[in-house]
């Protein structure tokens, strides 16, 4: 069944399952450990694409690799769609008139065409497009009255944003798209469609088999230098105790293990490959159980120490309250 799984982290490299496929973070090496890109150049290095670099993964499915440097120095990202065959649900343009087309979003409709066909079918006036004498360069705004919003571009308009406003921009050397805002009812009805839509759509996705991440191996080949944390004893024994306490029922298949969680996800433990890690799950399964004693005796201490703490305030007081006993009792007549 596929599903969306948990996050597999490294120090330097992200590895996530999402509902429509993978979605990786990492260096070049790193995304290359994985078989994806081998002696290519990536985007931004010399003799590579400016954007994007597409290339098929080890098990087939196209990537798409982008940079990355918001994530981390010399990051990239390499999106995986593992299920073409079954797109997501999106607006879809339709012809509208001679030259234009047009495409229902939530919030607005959307025109695209040259400005001779816009023009044709009533949707702008050539005087009003971006260029024009008296026009931004970019983009203009047309409130529901016909008028040219003429205040800065990024000021707030309650108008500009009404039904009927216009927001024209540039799309090419001679294309223009124009966005047509909407009534409210029509933005909740089009929300509703589209929310039922992408429910069936994740629906149809889960129940399709979800291939195989191509971490281990890759990760593997990288190096154990890049793997140190991800090796670490004490970083697999917290992940194993979070693993067992949310496991909610467990199933065997062959050399399979099969285990859904309390929160509804799904993993499935290849049994032959899982040898070396019995012995830490056994260690973090004592450590869970012996958590509640652990529990009692810090229960324990902490009451040991606030009766301490209460004993020794009791004294305070008593020997504070015997001082001025003394104090009062030598005082001479006349002393205050």
């Amino acid at each position: 069944m596929a599903d969306s799984k948990p996050t597999i982290r490294t120090p330097v490299f992200e590895y996530r399952q999402l509902i429509w496929g993978d979605l990786i973070y990492g260096t070049k090496d790193q995304i290359q450990a994985l078989g994806i890109g081998e002696g290519l150049s990536f985007p931004g290095e010399i003799g590579g694409p400016r954007n994007t670099l597409k290339v098929p993964d080890p098990r087939g499915f196209p990537v798409w690799i982008k940079d990355a440097s918001y994530h981390g120095e010399g990051a990239f990202v390499a999106s995986i769609r593992l299920f073409e065959e079954c797109p997501r649900p999106e607006p879809i343009a339709q012809p509208y008139a001679p030259g234009v087309t047009k495409c229902e979003f939530s919030y607005f409709d959307e025109y695209r065409g040259t400005a001779e066909a816009l023009a044709a079918c009533g949707m702008v006036r050539l005087n009003q497009l971006p260029g024009q004498p008296g026009m931004r360069k970019v983009s203009v705004r047309i409130l529901p009255d016909g008028s040219v919003h003429g205040g800065p571009p990024t000021a707030y308009c309650a108008e500009a944003k009404a039904p009927g406003a216009k927001l024209i921009q540039r799309a090419g050397v001679d294309m223009f798209r124009v966005e047509v805002r909407i009534t409210p009812e029509q933005c909740q009805q089009r929300q509703e469609h589209q929310e039922i839509a992408t429910r069936e759509w994740e629906e149809r996705i889960r129940a399709l088999p979800r291939p195989a991440p191509l971490t281990e191996e890759g990760l593997v080949r990288h190096g154990a230098e890049q793997r140190q944390d991800v090796a670490n004893p004490e970083k697999w024994l917290e992940a194993i105790e979070d693993f067992i306490c949310d496991a909610a029922r467990a199933s065997l298949s062959g050399t399979s293990a099969q285990i859904e969680t309390k929160s509804g996800l799904r993993y499935s433990i290849n049994l032959a490959r899982a040898q070396n890690i019995i012995q830490a799950i056994e260690t973090a399964a004592q450590r869970i159980r012996e958590l509640p004693v652990k529990v009692e005796k810090i229960v324990t201490k902490t009451k040991q120490s606030n009766e301490r703490a209460r004993d020794r305030a009791g004294a305070a007081s008593a020997d504070g309250a015997f001082q001025r006993f003394l104090q009062r009792a030598t005082e001479q007549p006349g002393q205050k």
